[in-house]
């Protein structure tokens, strides 16, 4: 498989640096260094940037994000399937993997990727389970990790650039590089294959 490698450089070179400051933002509201009315509107950005404000909405946003507070303080932070099940009250009973996975990211980078429509349809994924796809993403990373990582190469200096800023409030930077660049590649592979089957 030729894998969009191109697309994927581009992408975080336009945006990772915005990501970080996503992620660091984050995690400083976490550990209360930023109080909640003073990230509201950070939260709202990032909401927006991951598309999925348009679930939540200004009049839900506060209740998101002490939701979002309690959850990434407890005992299983990692589990989105289990946070978007506890959501649901909240959204009208809709299952809301992909802003459960979008939010917790920003907890845990290293970890969790953000899964949609689009990373799923890389994997015919047909279940919006989180469970279901995390196995797939690490066993493709897994997989092409040395082509990743060449590739990734070539764009690191500026990427390790940007990072400078994050490096003491986001851990293992490394790894969330190469995760942003496995999540993009899957992005692209899977936004081809879904105009495939539309054009069929």
């Amino acid at each position: 498989m030729l894998l969009p490698h191109q697309q994927a450089k581009d992408y975080l070179s336009n945006w990772y640096g915005r990501e970080l400051r996503y992620l660091r933002d984050f995690q400083m509201w976490k550990a209360g260094r930023i109080p909640n009315s003073d990230y509201q509107e950070n939260f709202r950005g990032v909401l927006n940037y991951f598309l999925v404000f348009r679930w939540v909405g200004i009049k839900r946003l506060p209740k998101l994000m002490t939701c979002t507070l309690e959850w990434v303080h407890g005992n299983d932070p990692d589990n989105v399937d289990e946070f978007a099940r506890v959501l649901l009250t909240d959204f009208d009973g809709k299952i809301m993997t992909s802003m459960a996975s979008k939010i917790l990211f920003l907890n845990h980078p290293q970890k969790i990727s953000p899964i949609d429509t689009q990373v799923r349809g890389a994997f015919d994924l047909e279940t919006n389970i989180y469970r279901d796809y995390y196995p797939l993403l690490t066993r493709f990373r897994q997989q092409h990790i040395e082509e990743i990582q060449r590739n990734l190469a070539t764009i690191s200096p500026a990427l390790v650039a940007l990072e400078n800023e994050s490096k003491n409030d986001i851990q293992d930077l490394e790894t969330v590089r190469i995760n942003r660049y496995t999540d993009q590649l899957l992005r692209e592979i899977g936004k081809a294959r879904l105009k495939d089957k539309s054009s069929r």
